[in-house]
């Protein structure tokens, strides 16, 4: 069964949204011309606006050395704010798998140290029954030793069978526990990178506008030669992503960890700082 397919219930029996489900409404909840192409008239705002500024010395450098402008300002702060609001909607929709992810976390401590305790008196039993001697009893004087040993050993067996169960059933659970941390890691990570996907169609978009603006800009400001040719320097912070991953990153570094422990595919670490 694919995990990141199908829509999944909680224990309350309310249904989860699969991975599917989530990119369709991250999508839908977007405005389509904010993940497109420019349109004529943002084009046309963008020239206008931009030899508008290049007229009047715009963009110029702040005191603190960034080359900005009211309106740069302005599609900067949009879509910091976008990205704030699409991260929040993210986390309450992904709630559920960060909380399950942190109950399989707290179950899989236990399971491991109810498997090592399984193994430990596994352990002690067996060492106390193998340093028994191999006895002789009444009735088996005829038997050949080898057979004698065959029946200590079958007796030996039998009565370490339910450590040995326990063991089974301690390393069965444990398992378990790992495979949820697995499959609930792996669908927040995908969610994650669906979220993003969106929002950085939304940035493109941004970056396509500054880009236009800049351009008409340059071409009539009075000290472009002083000024970089393309707005690469100016930072874009994705402050919603930021601080979704400041709340959520020990619990997925902790995932990851248990992950590696146990030879589990381990994604990469899907957080940044600016872009």
């Amino acid at each position: 069964m694919n995990p990141f397919d199908e829509t999944r219930k909680t224990k309350e029996g309310s249904p989860k949204m699969g991975i599917e489900d989530l990119k369709l409404e991250y999508e839908q909840n977007t405005d389509s011309d904010q993940t497109s192409s420019l349109s004529k008239q943002e084009k046309k705002l963008m020239k206008k606006l931009g030899k508008t500024d290049g007229r009047n010395g715009l963009p110029r450098k702040a005191d603190n050395g960034v080359v900005t402008s009211p309106i740069i300002d302005q599609m900067v702060n949009e879509f910091e704010e976008y990205n704030l609001r699409s991260w929040t909607l993210h986390e309450v929709k992904i709630l559920d798998y960060l909380t399950e992810l942190r109950i399989a976390l707290d179950r899989v401590k236990d399971a491991e140290q109810a498997c090592a305790l399984a193994q430990e008196e596994l352990d002690a039993i067996s060492a106390s029954l193998d340093s028994l001697p191999i006895e002789v009893k009444d009735g088996e004087s005829k038997l050949s030793k080898e057979a004698v040993t065959m029946r200590r050993v079958r007796e030996r067996e039998k009565e370490k069978a339910s450590y040995v169960s326990r063991v089974k059933q301690k390393k069965a659970e444990l398992s378990s526990c790992v495979n949820t941390i697995f499959n609930t890691r792996s669908l927040i990570y995908e969610a994650n990178n669906a979220n993003r996907m969106v929002t950085e169609k939304v940035l493109y978009h941004t970056r396509q506008k500054l880009d236009y603006y800049w351009n008409f800009a340059m071409k009539k400001h009075p000290d472009k030669l002083k000024l970089p040719v393309l707005p690469t320097a100016i930072i874009i912070i994705p402050k919603g992503e930021i601080t979704y991953f400041e709340h959520h990153r020990e619990v997925l570094l902790e995932a990851d960890e248990i992950l590696k422990k146990y030879n589990y595919p381990v994604p990469e670490h899907e957080w940044r700082d600016a872009v």
